[in-house]
């Protein structure tokens, strides 16, 4: 009877021990990964933002996790109601919701309407000189489609000149679609702008001014679509998305970072 009591509790140890050691190689497997994806912008573009930041810091929290793995498993185990395991069980369940929520809410910005003709706004993005970065020529690209889809849509071109760029955002779109076939008397340049919000906003100005459409479609990257749609209903605009494309190793970096963006934009922060 002993020797079955013993042999019973030797097999609970082992499976505690084996899901322990799983629990642990997961920890370390998504943390490299994720530290991988996250370095990848800084080391090969120089990218380094809020949302690498965050997301290197989440990795290395993850990767931690997998050294102490046997303290954090106690404090996430179901049964442990001690004051502490309860405080970052309710902190873990909050940072998921919120990043489930928002990247949600985010996801339907990309849900394409079928609204033809609609005032065309592309959002700027950085210019390499005179040059378009490669994120702003994948928006100049998906502009480029809808206009030669819709041949009656005018397009509004959002965004200045940073002080590393020789000319304005705008004015690198305007030369781009043009030579791609966009007659130039479609295009609205809008080259005063610094952010988001004063994109949408001076872009709003020069539709009410020149009596354009103001069912609009922004075009942006994937990940910029919703936050460029609220504001654009802020604006007084009714607003579409035509999605622009990112590189896989850029997503995770400019996700992270609009994540947070939006939920500034939609609390009015």
């Amino acid at each position: 009877m002993l020797h079955l009591q013993r042999k019973i509790k030797d097999g609970k140890i082992k499976e505690e021990n084996d899901q322990v050691i799983f629990i642990q190689v997961a920890f370390f497997a998504v943390g490299a990964v994720l530290l991988l994806w996250y370095l990848a912008p800084w080391v090969l573009n120089h990218i380094l933002n809020a949302g690498n930041v965050l997301g290197i810091a989440f990795a290395v929290m993850l990767l931690l996790c997998g050294v102490f793995v046997q303290p954090v498993t106690h404090l996430l185990a179901p049964g442990n109601h001690a004051p502490g395991a309860v405080v970052l069980k309710a902190a873990v369940a909050l940072v998921c919701a919120v990043a489930v929520l928002t990247s949600g809410y985010m996801l339907t910005g990309l849900i394409q309407t079928g609204h033809r003709d609609e005032t065309v706004l592309v959002l700027g993005c950085s210019v390499k000189g005179e040059r378009p970065s490669r994120m702003l020529r994948q928006r100049i690209e998906a502009a480029t489609e809808y206009l030669e889809k819709n041949p009656d849509s005018k397009a509004v071109l959002s965004g200045g000149q940073g002080p590393d760029e020789k000319i304005s955002e705008a004015e690198c779109m305007r030369r781009e679609l043009v030579r791609r076939g966009i007659a130039a008397d479609r295009l609205y340049l809008e080259d005063r702008s610094t952010s988001t919000e004063e994109n949408v906003d001076f872009s709003a100005k020069i539709i009410e001014q020149n009596g354009l459409n103001r069912h609009v479609t922004v075009v942006t990257s994937d990940f910029h679509c919703r936050r460029g749609m609220l504001l654009c209903r802020r604006a007084g605009l009714t607003a579409s998305s035509t999605p622009a494309a990112t590189d896989v190793y850029l997503l995770g970096t400019y996700w992270m970072r609009e994540m947070l963006a939006v939920v500034k934009t939609v609390l009015h922060i």
